[in-house]
């Protein structure tokens, strides 16, 4: 799953252009959500629709509002640098 505070227009561009569309089978937006990172909302939206429980889930994050967003969400969180 991809979930990003990005426009939906905005990230369709980039997957367009870096041709990694295909590597998401879910794509949550802004568009997707009624709180934006820091709230979790995003990332517990995507461990529901794929079914995993929180700790069995690990999201890569590059934004502290995205760590913190990833913590409350009760996930492990890996911190990527240099994106």
């Amino acid at each position: 799953a991809l979930v990003t505070t990005a426009s939906k227009k905005n990230t369709e561009e980039i997957l367009q252009f870096t041709q990694k569309g295909s590597f998401f089978e879910l794509i949550l937006c802004q568009e997707d959500v009624v709180k934006k990172k820091p709230d979790p909302e995003g990332f517990q939206k995507a461990i529901e629709y794929f079914g995993v429980r929180p700790e069995d889930t690990i999201i890569f994050e590059d934004s502290d509002v995205g760590i913190e967003a990833a913590m409350a969400s009760g996930a492990k969180v890996m911190k990527v640098y240099g994106f």
